[in-house]
């Protein structure tokens, strides 16, 4: 016996859709020894949507070894650093610096009105037991990366 059949595709639409942030360039961090102090970006970062649809806008801090630190020694620093990522009067992120990959931070930014938000981010290494000197002379560098993401409506 032949097994057939048949399907209606109908009523589609397709359409397109400019997905676009634009975000300052400017360095907010550039301290090299703030044990027990947190430190926050010199200014807040400001992420405006350019495109013709609201967007989801994701945070992730692609870190490596500074100058004279290895991969290994980074990681322990990044492991013991703390990130807050504030957007107006919400916390999307209050972790680990290690942690801060594809985190939404923004939801729903708008392309019309309102299309603008600023990210305020503060590291800090807090002073207590669980540091030694194994963090003396270690440093990190990093790029915060920002996404933007649409849905399909």
């Amino acid at each position: 016996m032949a097994f057939t059949f048949e399907a209606a595709n109908v009523d589609n639409l397709l359409e397109a859709a400019d997905v676009e942030i634009s975000v300052d360039e400017a360095a907010i961090f550039s301290e090299s020894n703030w044990l027990g102090q947190p430190l926050a970006g010199s200014a807040p970062i400001t992420v405006t949507n350019l495109g013709s649809v609201n967007v989801d806008v994701y945070l992730t801090a692609d870190w490596r070894g500074a100058v004279g630190t290895n991969i290994r020694m980074a990681t322990i620093l990044a492991n013991r650093l703390h990130a807050l990522v504030e957007v107006g009067a919400e916390q999307p992120y209050d972790d680990t610096f290690v942690n801060l990959v594809d985190v939404l931070i923004i939801e729903d930014l708008p392309f019309d009105n309102d299309n603008s938000q600023d990210v305020a981010i503060t590291l800090s290494l807090e002073a207590g037991a669980e540091l030694t000197n194994i963090l003396q002379d270690v440093g990190v560098e990093f790029d915060l990366i920002f996404v933007a993401f649409a849905e399909a409506v």
